[in-house]
C-alpha cells in the first residue's frame, strides 16, 4: 500500500519502513502489519538497555567506592557503554515510541548512529592503554600523560564528529528520517553502510 504525502516534513508512523521522494512529494511505503515491530519487542528492547545502562552504573558506584585504583580510561570505556544504552532508549524517555517527532527522531538517529563509534573507539583505548601498561610492567603510571589524554579524548571526539554530521544531515535531509521496522529506533535513510544499534 502507498501512501501520497506532500509535506515531507512528517515523519512516518511505527509500521513504516521507508519513504521515497518524487517531484511531487513523498511515497511512503508501509510494510503489512504483521511485519510492524510488536509494542512488546519495543519494551524488551528499551529494558535491555536500561538494565545495561544501570549495570554499568552500579559497576561505576563500585569502583568509585573501593580502594583499589582503576584508570580514568577504565571509568571512560563503562561511560561510553552507558550513553550507548541510553541513546538507545531516547524515544522512550521522550514517551514517544509510536509516533514520534521529526525533530526527535533527528536527535535519536544522530544518537544511534554515533553510538557505535564511541564504544569502538572506547574500547580500543581501554585495550591500548592495557598494552602500553603491560609493556612498562607497572600499573600504569608510566603511560605519558599526553597518551592517556589522547586515549580519552579520542572516542568522544569520535562521538562528537559522528552525532554533528548525521544530526546536520537530518536537519537537511528531514524528508529522509523514519522509524526502523526492526527495532524501535529512527534511522536516515543514506547510501553509507552504518552500524546502528
Amino acid at each position: 500500500v502507498n501512501l501520497q504525502v506532500h509535506n515531507p516534513s512528517f515523519l512516518p508512523p511505527c509500521g513504516l519502513h521507508s519513504l521515497q521522494v518524487d517531484n511531487h512529494g513523498c511515497v511512503w511505503t508501509w510494510w503489512p502489519v504483521s511485519e510492524a515491530i510488536d509494542q512488546h519487542l519495543v519494551y524488551v528492547f528499551n529494558v535491555l538497555h536500561l538494565v545495561g545502562a544501570v549495570g554499568f552504573t552500579l559497576i561505576l558506584i563500585s569502583a568509585f567506592l573501593s580502594r583499589a585504583k582503576r584508570h580514568p580510561i577504565w571509568f571512560n570505556f563503562c561511560v561510553s557503554w552507558i550513553a550507548y544504552c541510553l541513546s538507545a532508549c531516547t524515544l522512550f524517555f521522550a514517551g514517544q515510541t509510536a509516533n514520534p517527532s521529526v525533530k526527535l527522531c533527528i536527535v535519536q538517529a544522530a544518537l544511534a548512529y554515533s553510538a557505535p563509534p564511541l564504544v569502538a573507539s572506547a574500547t580500543l583505548s581501554l585495550v591500548i592503554y592495557l598494552l602500553l601498561a603491560l609493556r612498562s610492567l607497572g600499573p600504569g603510571e608510566n603511560i605519558r600523560y599526553r597518551t592517556a589524554t589522547l586515549l580519552l579524548a579520542v572516542p568522544w571526539a569520535a562521538w562528537l564528529g559522528t552525532f554533528l554530521s548525521f544530526f546536520m544531515r537530518g536537519i537537511q535531509h528531514s524528508e529522509k528520517v523514519t522509524l526502523s521496522y526492526r527495532a524501535p529506533t529512527a534511522s536516515l535513510m543514506t547510501n553509507i553502510v552504518w552500524p546502528t544499534l
